[in-house]
């Protein structure tokens, strides 16, 4: 097994999700919020209270707020500069909340004598975290506040044994306002992370023409966006699983699912989720009916996706939100298949089924670059079936067709898995022969012409062949050029024979 990667280890402090442009929008309206709910009420100076006013808190408390209202005026300017790809550490927003509340705590203390009627505002920092911080800064800003609110309540003559009777109602009613707000802000903050990645999978399904290449675009989204240590594509034929992609690179892959759970996703409109195992599938059918009446092999892609366990819940989230990706998983597979599909038809030749011209080009290029490689001989042979066109007007042309179909088929019989046939067009044929010479390129000719001879063709056609051998340095066409002199110089010499250029 390979090794995993050494991962930075996330800070203690962080916020609830990865910031961005709309995130740090998000934030900084929440703490100018939080900054008016502190500040605005301070305007109640002037009200009638019961207690006197202690004027030195006071004036602290303005120099904690202008520092802190300092301290985040470069921070947001810093962030206005880089259009919003700045933000304060997570940590600075947790000691400026913890901060803020003890000195609302005493602030309190010192405006509104035993009424407490300023004690709400001493829970605005705890509601501003329960929105932007994660649940370590959420715990300690929450302690911090009630711990103020009983302490500050006590100081302004609230008898200790009536405290308990105060945390119960109080704090526990603001608690539950606080964790309410905490759970609503997490679902809407989760709620715009599913629907980004669900938005960045659809772009990628949509943009992508082949599965690999959308395969490895996409595993990295759904890994970030299922929260995700690993994620792997596999591709399911016949009871078998083939790797096509894994995240993240350098891991070692998911293990290919078991296939009661890739028939309870299929059953489950493409999702299902087990423990800390999800998988997403993808299923189409390869080949098509070849009128037989043979079925085509089913074929699947599985997407597993490896995290950590999830409450009961959250689990039924989790789930309706795969089966989403799985949407986006099938879009990507259609697609892929659909575009190789017509690709494959680009390069074919709807009559014999044989690669067409463009193909055999193709073809050239990649032999060429391994016959240089490997110092061995490359051979092309030119076929033009004798007569065709007496054989169409004797026959017709349905006659013709069903001469140079079976041609083709016994062309491709002849030769090795290893080489390629194609057909260049109208009745001319080409093979390409790795690591052949022109002697042996020229035996397997006469080894074909003695098949057609013996009865394995109804027409038993003649054909001419021009013969070619690649040579450093020669293009495509050049090489094409000489194999069909070769074939024309054959005709010339009376037909049924071969001739090597």
């Amino acid at each position: 097994m390979a090794d995993a990667p050494d991962r930075q280890r996330s800070p203690l402090f962080d916020y609830a999700s990865s910031v961005d442009p709309a995130m740090s929008a998000f934030g900084w309206r929440f703490i100018v919020l939080s900054y008016l709910a502190v500040l605005v009420p301070l305007l109640g100076i002037a009200l009638p209270r019961d207690a006197e006013t202690h004027w030195g808190i006071v004036a602290a408390v303005l120099v904690v707020a202008l520092a802190t209202l300092t301290l985040n005026a470069g921070y947001l300017r810093r962030m206005l500069a880089t259009d919003g790809w700045y933000e304060p550490p997570g940590v600075v927003v947790l000691g400026q909340a913890l901060v803020v509340t003890v000195a609302t705590g005493w602030l309190n203390y010192a405006l509104s004598g035993a009424g407490g009627f300023y004690r709400p505002i001493i829970v605005v920092p705890t509601l501003l975290v329960a929105v932007i911080g994660n649940r370590a800064m959420f715990v300690a800003t929450a302690s911090t506040a009630f711990v103020t609110l009983t302490l500050s309540s006590w100081a302004q003559g609230t008898e200790p044994r009536h405290l308990p009777a105060f945390v119960v109602s109080y704090c526990t009613t603001w608690g539950v306002v606080v964790l309410m707000v905490r759970l609503l802000s997490a679902r809407a903050l989760q709620a715009t992370t599913l629907t980004q990645g669900i938005a960045d999978a659809a772009a990628i399904a949509a943009q992508a023409d082949r599965l690999d290449d959308g395969l490895e675009r996409l595993l990295p989204v759904v890994g970030a966006w299922a929260v995700a240590e690993r994620v792997t594509a596999f591709a399911l034929a016949d009871g078998q699983s083939a790797l096509l992609e894994s995240w993240p690179p350098g891991t070692e892959p998911c293990p290919p699912p078991a296939a009661a759970l890739v028939a309870r996703a299929c059953a489950d409109e493409g999702a299902v989720v087990d423990g800390p195992h999800a998988v997403i599938v993808a299923d189409w059918s390869e080949g098509a009916d070849d009128g037989a009446g043979a079925a085509p092999s089913a074929v699947a892609v599985a997407v597993v996706v490896e995290g950590a366990a999830r409450a009961r819940f959250d689990a039924l989230t989790y789930h309706y939100q795969l089966i989403r990706m799985a949407a986006q998983l099938e879009t990507l597979v259609s697609r892929s298949r659909h575009i190789e599909h017509l690709e494959s038809l680009g390069r074919t030749d709807s009559l014999t089924g044989l690669p067409n011209r463009r193909a055999l080009e193709e073809r050239l290029d990649l032999e060429r670059t391994v016959t240089r490689r490997r110092h061995e001989p490359l051979t092309l042979a030119m076929i033009d079936l004798d007569d065709f066109k007496s054989y169409n007007d004797t026959h017709g042309h349905p006659a013709g067709d069903d001469l140079l179909q079976r041609f083709a088929e016994a062309l491709r019989g002849s030769v090795r898995s290893t080489d390629f046939v194609a057909r260049y067009g109208g009745e001319e044929f080409c093979v390409l022969l790795s690591n052949t010479s022109s002697a042996g390129a020229e035996a397997l000719i006469d080894q074909l012409r003695h098949l057609l001879r013996s009865g394995a063709l109804t027409a038993r056609p003649a054909f001419s062949a021009g013969i070619a051998t690649w040579t450093e340095g020669e293009s495509n066409h050049d090489l094409l050029k000489r194999a069909d002199r070769a074939l024309y110089a054959a005709k010339a010499a009376g037909k049924d024979r071969s001739v090597v250029a």
